[in-house]
């Protein structure tokens, strides 16, 4: 992982079934901006090639089940497939939906990329004028993160 200046990455305890887990944040903020998790692939995946998990995450199946998978908490606006390093992946921008005791109007970016080894995740999320503000930084993180290969 590679963050961006003035960006810094330390490990934080993972959450299963993640098997590592970084916070990702600008020196002296209160809290990390983005956090980039990993999640290994079941072992029957792991047979899955580079080029298959491409053409699906490409899908608009895929796409579709991973927006599906945020509609609870978030309400989707763009998304977009991106590519890093030969491993094609989704980046969706989305609106935090109002709960409970959850400041409102938040936004959050997630980076999706899977390999054969599994899921690495990245999200940034910040109040929405700052989010409009840095997204571009937001977007420089995601891309440098390198999924396990």
């Amino acid at each position: 992982m590679a963050p961006p200046p003035p960006y810094a990455a330390a490990p934080v305890e993972p959450r299963a079934p993640q098997t590592s887990r970084f916070a990702v944040g600008r020196p002296g903020a209160a809290a990390p901006d983005c956090q980039v998790a990993f999640v290994p692939a079941p072992p029957r995946d792991r047979q899955i090639d580079q080029a298959t998990l491409n053409n699906l995450a490409g899908s608009p199946a895929w796409q579709k089940l991973e927006r599906t998978r945020l509609a609870t908490v978030y309400e989707v606006l763009r998304e977009t497939t991106v590519e890093q390093d030969g491993v094609t992946g989704l980046r969706l921008v989305a609106k935090l939906r109002p709960q409970t005791g959850v400041p409102g109007d938040s936004r959050a970016a997630f980076t999706i990329l899977e390999t054969p080894l599994g899921r690495t995740t990245t999200v940034c999320a910040a109040p929405a004028a700052e989010f409009i503000r840095r997204e571009a930084e937001f977007d420089a993180v995601a891309r440098g993160v390198s999924p396990p290969r």
